[in-house]
């Protein structure tokens, strides 16, 4: 499953948004309870190589009706890079080789993102609104490494048969990440539903993990 599948339908719903409400609405949509704090949670899929869940928070305050200050706290189930994918698959190769057993290994990446920035609406009549948003934070990186050799696991024991794995492939790494995106608010009363997509660059040493995140929140308006 490519990442252009996971955003590709919640960008036609915000082209679809910016389109319909000016060709449908025919009177002014009824003014929602005045608020000026927001608090939800946020699900969707998230990638990178691989596609994954994606679950989280957000908080929004209004500075403005149009300009919004979000925090954010979100997980991504797997942000795993193709280079990492090559490199551990090299090791493998290496094991089949030396040992004359077939290894195999498998990989994954969770990260946890937390970060703040601004939401800016597009003015329009009615109670759909586009949205452009930026934002930074700090990411964790977990790689979660899982070598077998002939069916048996061992990733405890790479050392005894001359395998060293680089800080790429094993450990934990919390590193800058920058956000931005679009997407659409609908305001329901005192709720407010939000259909957007983001890319994530968490700023890895030697090469940046792009995460591409579509998601779905709900908040209740204060």
């Amino acid at each position: 499953m490519r990442a252009s599948r996971v955003i590709g339908s919640a960008i036609g719903v915000f082209m679809l948004a910016v389109a319909v409400p000016a060709a449908a609405q025919t009177a002014p949509a009824a003014s929602a309870p005045a608020s000026k704090i927001e608090i939800g949670i946020l699900g969707g899929l998230s990638s990178v190589q691989n596609v994954g869940g994606l679950a989280g928070g957000q908080v929004a305050f209004k500075i403005t009706p149009t300009i919004h200050f979000v925090a954010e706290g979100v997980w991504m189930q797997d942000v795993v890079t193709r280079a990492q994918l090559n490199a551990a698959a090299g090791f493998a190769t290496y094991l089949t080789a030396v040992q004359g057993k077939t290894a195999a290994v498998t990989l994954d990446a969770p990260a946890t993102y937390g970060g703040a920035g601004l939401r800016v609406l597009i003015p329009m009549q009615g109670s759909v609104h586009p949205y452009i948003a930026a934002g930074a934070g700090m990411a964790k990186v977990v790689k979660r490494p899982t070598f077998t050799l002939a069916g048996s696991d061992i990733t405890t024991q790479l050392a005894t048969y001359g395998v060293t794995l680089g800080s790429d492939l094993t450990g934990d790494v919390t590193k800058l990440a920058i956000t931005g995106g679009l997407g659409i608010l609908i305001d329901r009363h005192k709720l407010s539903f939000d259909v957007g997509v983001r890319l994530t660059s968490i700023q890895t040493d030697g090469q940046k993990t792009n995460a591409l995140r579509g998601q779905i929140g709900i908040s209740y308006k204060f």
